[in-house]
């Protein structure tokens, strides 16, 4: 994949949490639960096992991309 940010190659990898990964434009102060302002993207979430989601890296200008998963939305 080429980085949309410098035209480098991207490497595949994987961006991993503890029970939620979450994507918001404001820091959450005590819970990292998402709020219900619809403003908060859930990108993967796991209780058990640890959240996980594919992302991609640019190492020419440290940028990182992770696509949105509709169906990871949490409700």
């Amino acid at each position: 994949m080429t980085c949309p940010k410098c035209g480098g190659e991207m490497e595949t990898g994987i961006i991993q949490g503890g029970q939620m990964l979450i994507w918001t434009p404001k820091k959450h102060k005590i819970s990292m639960h998402p709020r219900n302002d619809g403003k908060d993207i859930v990108l993967d979430k796991n209780f058990l096992a640890g959240a996980a989601v594919e992302a991609f890296c640019c190492r020419k200008c440290d940028f990182i991309m992770i696509p949105v998963c509709k169906e990871n939305n949490y409700e």
